[in-house]
């Protein structure tokens, strides 16, 4: 009957008042979930990092969990390389070369290890930090060691580093 429809439109009608700010507010936040979703895919190809693989019980416990194969040759950007010292870690640099160069170290053996996630600077850290102290040292090596590597390799670089400096 029209009594029925006229009801019905009604009630429909408080209903959808009645639910249009939760509405607003679960559209508003899936809009945001897919801004961010789409900011970390923007990083994520950015850095080359392409989508998380479970390792079988094989591997080693350094990369048990979860690896995250990286592009193998990205481009290093032309305004870092120019670089002698990373901006803003005049301080930090500083400590790290005293830390480095200090003889009161055990035995005169010194590694600094530098972690952190990709992008904040630990290469340019590193490279800096070698350029200044490296003259310092009798013995010295550098390596560059990501996510994915091969202990064997980057024991033989440390090898023939070393032993190309003593050799002459």
């Amino acid at each position: 009957s029209i009594s029925d429809a006229k009801w019905s439109f009604l009630l429909t009608k408080i209903y959808e008042l009645w639910t249009w700010w939760p509405r607003r507010e679960i559209a508003s936040n899936i809009a945001q979930l897919k801004v961010r979703a789409q900011q970390i895919a923007d990083r994520r190809s950015r850095y080359g990092v392409n989508n998380p693989e479970h390792l079988d019980s094989s591997s080693s416990a350094r990369t048990r969990a979860v690896t995250y194969e990286i592009a193998e040759y990205q481009v290093t950007s032309p305004q870092i390389i120019g670089i002698k010292d990373p901006v803003g870690m005049k301080t930090v640099m500083e400590e790290l070369e005293v830390w480095l160069t200090n003889p009161q170290a055990e035995n005169g053996q010194a590694v600094l290890s530098i972690v952190g996630f990709g992008g904040v600077g630990k290469t340019t850290i590193a490279t800096a930090l070698y350029r200044k102290v490296s003259d310092k040292f009798q013995c010295r090596a550098s390596v560059a060691v990501s996510q994915n590597y091969d202990q064997g390799k980057v024991l033989n670089s440390i090898l023939s580093q070393v032993s190309n400096q003593e050799q002459g």
